[in-house]
């Protein structure tokens, strides 16, 4: 682009008899800069015009010979040429480069970081000595951080590769990369919320015995599973062949796909959908404890957390709306890559918070000292247990394996003891 704006200027510096007589010659220079068939366009049409080939302000200036130079373009050149031509007419006049690479990079580094750290307290809660009995759910955060991590990972890829720029300013291969890594973090992120949902599910059976309850439980666990292997399935063969869900933007290779954003906001729907169940499941539990009223916001608090996520989802579901419409993929799919991160991560957070209350309750008790019981079942409020403390009865048709009542720890000199009403 720059032998372009050389030539121009030069041919500016030049006699009007002069730029007559070096047309010629200067358009086969741009025949470096320019493919063929936007030569050809912008040699047809500029004569016709009131500008000539050395007048940069009047061409750029000039609304309706652009339009007819893009009609002439997108009728002529394939969509890497086109982006070419785009390109080069708009470094001639002088347009700003945009670069939004840094804002995706640094929220999936950061959010990946502090992610990682509340899973590792989570662990710490469970493998310290005394400490929490881990369970299916502990693996199951485990197995979200790691696919939270992937997005995350390709946060040096996508940067490298030009997300957050203009489309026309990236290299063919960059916007096939682009597409890829989209495919994979799409992947990523629909199992990573799908699972998270049902590692939350399973932390609520262990510590709710309601039989009513838990059947609620199961049915949304399966609605969870069939959430992941649907849309796993459906993302990975939304195009025949697969690679071309990263190709396909080209026009040059043959394929076919699925109404790919359809089936985005269908996914990020019954995505807000689920959060909402799981959210709204726990809240009679909580509200049938029996506590005064500071103590069950308290818990309530907690619990409603997750609805930061809820909103997260809401806004990403917006972005994929309005990156659908998109012809300047790298650019405007940015919002909907760091949504799509800071989701994953917020909800992974808010899953271990009732870990992080737990450690601060073995270190910190006087931090947060509550007493609280449910009536009938008699159980408080901590929100970790293992199996060395001593547990109140499980309702009748599950193993005290499979029930964690809500205890105060506190460490005395002794050792460890939990506190329950009298």
């Amino acid at each position: 682009m720059r032998v372009f704006n050389a030539i121009l200027a030069a041919l500016a510096m030049l006699p009007a008899a002069a730029r007559a007589q070096e047309s010629t010659a200067a358009i086969a220079m741009l025949q470096k800069a320019l493919p063929p068939c936007a030569l050809n366009c912008m040699v047809e049409l500029i004569p016709r015009s009131t500008c000539d080939l050395t007048n940069t302000t009047c061409i750029c200036t000039n609304a309706p010979l652009n339009e007819q130079l893009g009609i002439c373009v997108l009728g002529g050149c394939t969509v890497p040429e086109s982006l070419v031509m785009k390109n080069v007419s708009l470094t001639m006049c002088g347009a700003e480069v945009r670069d939004n690479t840094d804002l995706p990079y640094y929220i999936a580094i950061v959010g990946s970081a502090v992610t990682t750290f509340f899973v590792f307290l989570r662990l710490f809660l469970v493998f310290m000595p005394g400490g929490k009995r881990p369970g299916w759910e502990d693996g199951l955060i485990v197995l979200c951080l790691a696919l939270c991590l992937v997005p995350g990972g390709l946060s040096g890829p996508f940067k490298e590769n030009g997300l957050g720029r203009d489309l026309w300013y990236l290299k063919p291969e960059q916007i096939t990369n682009i597409l890829r890594f989209y495919f994979i973090g799409e992947i990523a992120y629909l199992q990573g919320m799908g699972i998270l949902k049902i590692a939350i599910l399973l932390f609520l059976l262990a510590i709710f015995p309601d039989k009513t309850f838990r059947k609620s439980v199961y049915v949304t666990i399966g609605l969870c599973v069939a959430y992941c292997i649907t849309f796993l399935v459906a993302t990975i063969f939304q195009c025949t062949p697969v690679s071309y869900s990263w190709t396909q933007w080209d026009s040059l290779h043959e394929g076919t796909c699925n109404n790919i954003h359809l089936q985005a906001w269908m996914s990020a729907i019954i995505n807000i959908v689920l959060d909402v169940i799981v959210m709204v499941l726990p809240l009679r539990q909580i509200l049938n404890l029996k506590m005064n009223w500071k103590k069950k916001a308290s818990v309530l608090s907690m619990f409603l957390v997750g609805t930061v996520v809820l909103v997260v989802s809401i806004v990403r579901l917006q972005s994929l709306i309005q990156f659908s419409n998109s012809t300047n993929i790298s650019w405007d799919y940015v919002p909907s890559s760091y949504w799509s991160i800071l989701e994953l991560d917020i909800g992974i957070i808010c899953a271990c918070m009732p870990s992080v209350r737990g450690l601060i309750l073995r270190y910190f008790p006087k931090a947060l000292s509550t007493r609280m019981t449910k009536g009938s079942h008699g159980y408080s409020n901590g929100l970790g247990s293992d199996n060395k403390f001593s547990r109140n009865r499980a309702p009748s048709g599950l193993s005290k394996s499979d029930f964690i009542p809500l205890v105060n720890v506190h460490t005395t000199e002794g050792g460890i003891r939990r506190e329950l009403d009298a």
